[in-house]
């Protein structure tokens, strides 16, 4: 009774999660899929299972730099993958891939003599949260009204060039210009 009620309860997880779950064999062959995977890859299961795909040997994966995080999920350590931008295929076939951030997270299911028997990969989508943090940046080094870089972009790209200049053991100049009367020409034509 015990078993089926943990079955019924990771049916029901796998099943109705807002996440991209894919299931691997410890070969790295998929076994299962779930909803929000297909929704997200704009793929089926039953194609990815057809196919010869292979997690551990997909050459997309390694200008990404995560077969390494991957690999140590394969051997038995929970990962957690840093955000990465990957090419989604298009629904529309004339129409270029979109570009989604996803953050992964690798659980491999352990036999009692810790042996790999599973691999699961969990893949939420982040992309409207990257967006955001990338407007709330833009918003705070740069001025609303003229788009340019403000005073604290300013302090941090200087404090950058400091450290880069010790590093080196070279110098950094910076050039100060005043120009005269120009609170008149604020106070004229505004900022």
């Amino acid at each position: 009774e015990h078993i089926k009620s943990s079955e019924a309860r990771f049916r029901a997880i796998y099943s109705d999660s807002p996440l991209s779950i894919q299931i691997f064999s410890p070969s790295g062959k998929p076994l299962d899929v779930n909803q929000a995977w297909e929704k997200l890859w704009h793929s089926n299961k039953e194609r990815l299972l057809a196919s010869n795909y292979n997690i551990l040997k997909d050459p997309l994966l390694e200008p990404h730099g995560v077969l390494g995080h991957i690999q140590r999920g394969f051997r038995g350590e929970s990962i957690k993958i840093p955000p990465i931008e990957y090419s989604i295929p298009s629904q529309v076939s004339n129409k270029a891939s979109e570009k989604k951030w996803l953050k992964s997270y690798i659980y491999p299911i352990l036999s009692s003599a810790k042996e790999v028997k599973e691999v699961i990969l969990i893949q939420e989508d982040i992309t409207r949260q990257i967006a955001a943090d990338q407007v709330i940046r833009h918003q705070a080094n740069h001025d609303s009204l003229t788009g340019l870089p403000n005073r604290a972009l300013f302090f941090d790209r200087l404090s950058q060039a400091i450290r880069k200049a010790r590093r080196k053991s070279s110098r950094v100049a910076l050039l100060f210009v005043d120009l005269d009367n120009f609170k008149s020409i604020n106070d004229s034509y505004g900022h």
